[in-house]
């Protein structure tokens, strides 16, 4: 499979993953609880928190439909 050039190098440099899109995955990583947990009237940091993982969740929902994922080799960095 052919990766555009910004793809190639995120796979080069194993920030990225080329992976087989699993839909079940896709639909539960599409599923936004976080963003409605983080409207819950919780302190400011954990509403943060979710608030992240909202916005992280489709993206990285998007990648994999995509058939990509980031690499754990990092810890904390997405």
């Amino acid at each position: 499979m052919k990766h555009p050039p910004r793809i190639q190098r995120l796979i080069e440099s194993r920030d990225l993953e080329a992976i087989e899109p699993d839909a079940e995955r896709v639909a539960g990583l599409w599923a936004l609880a976080s963003n409605d947990d983080s409207r819950k009237g919780l302190s400011p940091e954990n509403a943060i928190s979710l608030a992240y993982q909202a916005g992280f969740q489709p993206c990285t929902a998007l990648l994999e439909a995509h058939g990509y994922r980031t690499r754990g080799s990092n810890p904390g960095h997405h």
